[in-house]
């Protein structure tokens, strides 16, 4: 996401008046927001440079989200759909009303799957929030606890037409497999390769090995113990608590105050190197704390 052609270090993302920009990098990563415009209520993009009271930049603009205010009605909304290769998303959205005539329970989740094309890329996603309001004569005391989830297959590392020092790409070391584009690997069965994955089977000569119908046969990476390598996923969860207080003494005057308590966000990647037929694994799992705090561990 870019504003004014600045990239999102640069651009001041807020939620309710609190930002989510990443103490680590100053940015917002959105594929790691699923589902979050379900939770909206509103959302105001202002260009240009502009005041910050987070601390974080806004050179490009500023993004402030804002989130739905309770229903005084009591409600139930349920929403779904699928997809290709099992992909899904659910939801389920829901208001008590008022309460006793000040209080009010609500709350939504939210949730996407999919089992991916290429290999060892599904993935699940989601965000959640829930909230208790209490509605005075002049007042307004709420508690919200917001947060989304993320655990997705690496799917980015692009196109390749062999593992390791192997390549299938037609003239190489002088063999000619015809293999040139995409659709030459699709038609020949590697249409879904993954090498951060699988790897291609090679005979006792070092060549490649086909099924009966020409197509390329490949293979999980395993570990030492004979299970399989679990895949490259990237891992992210955060979650948010914000405690505010709303006094509206007239009409042409109001005060907000918002509280929040320590928001945590974890982030985990399991990278991959493969050094020879069976893969190397190096684990680094990272946690960092929001409020200017980062604290690394290495497993």
């Amino acid at each position: 996401m870019r504003i004014r052609g600045a990239a999102g270090s640069r651009i001041n993302i807020t939620l309710d008046g609190v930002s989510l920009n990443s103490p680590e990098d100053q940015t917002v990563f959105w594929a790691n927001m699923n589902s979050y415009a379900s939770l909206m209520n509103s959302v105001q993009i202002q260009r240009g440079i502009g005041t910050s009271t987070n601390g974080d930049g806004a050179f490009g603009g500023s993004v402030s989200l804002a989130t739905s205010a309770p229903s005084r009605q009591p409600s139930v909304e349920v929403s779904g759909s699928y997809g290709s290769y099992n992909t899904y998303n659910a939801g389920v959205k829901f208001s008590t009303g008022l309460l006793f005539n000040h209080l009010v329970f609500d709350g939504a989740y939210h949730e996407t799957a999919t089992d991916g094309y290429v290999n060892g890329t599904s993935g699940r996603s989601g965000s959640y929030y829930g909230g208790l309001t209490w509605l005075g004569d002049n007042f307004r005391i709420s508690y919200k606890n917001i947060g989304n989830f993320e655990k997705t297959g690496q799917a980015w590392n692009g196109v390749v037409t062999g593992s390791n020092d192997l390549s299938l790409m037609d003239g190489t070391y002088g063999a000619k497999t015809g293999i040139m584009t995409y659709k030459d690997m699709y038609e020949r069965g590697l249409g879904k390769f993954n090498q951060l994955y699988e790897y291609l089977q090679t005979d006792a000569n070092g060549a490649f090995v086909k099924d009966g119908n020409g197509n390329y046969q490949t293979a999980r990476y395993t570990m030492r113990d004979g299970s399989f390598w679990n895949k490259t996923t990237d891992n992210f969860y955060q979650n948010h608590n914000l405690l505010s207080f709303a006094f509206h003494p007239s009409n042409h005057w109001s005060h907000n105050v918002t509280c929040i308590t320590p928001t945590v966000t974890a982030i985990t990647a399991n990278l991959s190197i493969i050094q020879s037929l069976r893969s190397s694994v190096w684990h680094s799992p990272i946690a960092m704390e929001s409020l200017s705090r980062s604290q690394t561990s290495y497993a």
